[in-house]
């Protein structure tokens, strides 16, 4: 009985390590992934402009 308590205290301790372990890779694999889906052409904007001449 004294070793299953033993092995399960250990086993609640390395949890809160291994979540925030897992947060920072699933955060950094996130950002990987906005960073590609940004567009790879600049977009050019064109304006009317008066061609002139006359009145």
């Amino acid at each position: 009985m004294k070793e299953e308590v033993e092995i399960l205290k250990k086993i609640l301790a390395l949890l809160p390590i291994l979540l925030v372990a897992g947060l920072f890779t699933f955060s950094a694999d996130n950002q990987q992934t906005k960073d590609k889906q940004e567009a790879s052409e600049p977009v050019v904007q064109r304006m009317m402009t008066d061609p002139g001449g006359g009145w």
